[in-house]
């Protein structure tokens, strides 16, 4: 397990540089490794600094090796402003020049079902 460490910086976009930069790096450390990476993003606005921060580094990795998984999304539709996927596509993904291999609950669907089938994307990755 990875100790934990403090990291103190002087304002939002220093730390969301800070954590993109860290993100990338165990990213391409894992594709070293293994050959591919994942990572699991949060919801809600808190993150988003750190997602236009990755946006900016879309070219220090190989993103096809990525699988990138949407953490939690709400039961609405698309064009929804609570739906997360949709607010990390307009601050990340579609600002990117490469294809992602992103894998979101389906919320519009409703719970139960975007539930069955996330679970079904997310068991093909384990």
């Amino acid at each position: 397990m990875v100790n934990p460490k403090v990291v103190i910086k002087k304002n939002v976009d220093e730390l969301s540089g800070y954590l993109a930069a860290e993100i990338v790096e165990c990213l391409k450390g894992e594709i070293e490794k293994t050959g591919q990476a994942s990572i699991v993003l949060a919801g809600g606005a808190t993150y988003q600094p750190v997602y236009q921060q990755l946006a900016k580094k879309y070219d220090e990795i190989d993103w096809a090796k990525v699988q990138i998984f949407i953490g939690d999304d709400r039961a609405v539709p698309l064009d929804h402003p609570d739906c997360n996927f949709s607010n990390v596509k307009n601050v990340w993904f579609d600002r990117v020049k490469v294809g992602l291999n992103v894998h979101r609950i389906e919320g519009e669907r409703g719970a139960v079902q975007a539930a069955t089938t996330y679970q079904e994307v997310i068991a093909q990755y384990l």
